[in-house]
């Protein structure tokens, strides 16, 4: 059924897959592909990526949950960001017409990314790291002494292993993203004697740890100092980087964020419109997040009135 012969507040679903040639997180079991589906209401459009490992369930079952007239974290967020993009598209203007989107860092899932990350003109790199790769980077930190890095262990690191090898590595690292699980706040304080640390997903206020913040998860939490939050995509469709780019823009935000993750996947139709990968956040043609034609020619299914 035509999408545009229902009213606004109808709720449309297109469903799609990313597939990447590497695991794209440090998690034992990584996927190297994941599902999603775009969502269009209130004449807007936004994003729903879930993350099975992270406890979002699937694709599948999160449509389903919207289907029966339910609601998660996600998918209220991604109608957030159908509200915001289609109060734009009505007034006929662009979300970057007027925004200014902080610059990225580059995101590598593997080593075999980082020439063309420097070709890039990147200097600031968060790598996806288990406790099998901190030789490769070591490595890689020799071969580009210029590059400063934020490690993202996805809570899979050992304290043995890690803590000497920051302790010889610490004057090129920005920061360590969750190093170990969240329940052992005792390793995160020993460890940040040597470097700051970040904590995404349950960051907490009463720690002095960076915030990482998904605005395709959640809303920013108490206590988040906006310049200081590094705002990140959940490495989902270029319809998701734009809700979270438009975010961090929206924050003011002084720290170099991570938006910028097409590169990550097989190119598709929206991230083709793109500019040639860079730190700087590409101004999409068209109104609201852009992607005029191409969201609207998607073949829409229904998910409920």
């Amino acid at each position: 059924m035509d999408a545009k012969n229902e009213t606004s507040t109808a709720l449309y679903g297109w469903r799609y897959r990313l597939q990447s040639a590497h695991a794209l997180n440090a998690a034992a079991g990584a996927p190297s592909a994941v599902e999603g589906f775009l969502l269009r209401t209130l004449d807007g459009y936004g994003c729903v990526q879930p993350w099975p490992q992270f406890g979002h369930g699937t694709a599948d079952e999160v449509w389903a949950i919207l289907a029966a007239g339910g609601s998660t974290e996600l998918t209220n967020q991604a109608i957030e960001c159908c509200r915001c993009d289609g109060a734009a598209r009505r007034n006929g203007v662009s979300w970057w017409s007027r925004l200014t989107v902080p610059e990225s860092h580059a995101t590598l899932s593997h080593v075999s990314q980082a020439s063309a990350a420097y070709e890039a003109g990147f200097r600031l790199w968060k790598v996806k790291c288990g406790p099998r790769d901190l030789a490769a980077i070591g490595e890689l930190m020799a071969e580009y002494p210029d590059i400063g890095w934020r490690i993202d262990c996805n809570e899979t690191a050992d304290p043995a292993c890690l803590e000497p090898w920051v302790r010889e590595h610490a004057a090129v690292i920005d920061f360590i993203e969750d190093p170990y699980p969240h329940e052992k706040m005792e390793d995160w304080q020993r460890l940040a004697t040597n470097v700051r640390l970040a904590m995404d997903r349950v960051w907490r206020a009463d720690y002095s740890f960076l915030p990482v913040w998904k605005p395709a998860w959640n809303d920013m939490m108490r206590g988040m100092i906006e310049k200081q939050t590094i705002v990140t995509s959940a490495m989902d469709h270029p319809v998701g980087q734009a809700w979270a780019a438009y975010q961090a823009a929206g924050i003011g935000t002084s720290m170099t964020c991570g938006l910028r993750t097409d590169h990550l996947f097989e190119a598709n139709v929206f991230s083709e419109l793109f500019t040639k990968w860079s730190s700087a956040w590409p101004a999409i043609s068209g109104c609201g997040m852009g992607w005029n034609d191409e969201l609207e020619g998607l073949p829409w299914i229904r998910i409920r009135s």
